[in-house]
């Protein structure tokens, strides 16, 4: 990750992370989060249900999308 924006879903404010590049999704809060891109090229979203997600969808060559949940994915 580089520099990117956290969203939770029960808050109207966002937080805007610098130099993230080394941040592990296991340091982000265990609630329903959204995190982007500042321009918003990708999302990852992570819900509070276990067996949901966690999602990721990023914007390809030519503005296709590709997405997909990351339930047991490697690294």
């Amino acid at each position: 990750m580089t520099d990117c924006c956290v969203f939770f879903q029960h808050s109207d404010n966002a937080l805007l992370l610098e130099g993230t590049a080394d941040m592990e999704p296991g340091g982000l809060p265990a609630d329903d989060i959204y995190v982007t891109d500042k321009g918003f090229n990708w999302t990852y979203v992570r819900t509070h249900e276990t067996m949901c997600g966690p999602y990721s969808c990023c914007i390809g060559e030519e503005g296709s999308r590709k997405e997909k949940s990351l339930i047991g994915a490697e690294d």
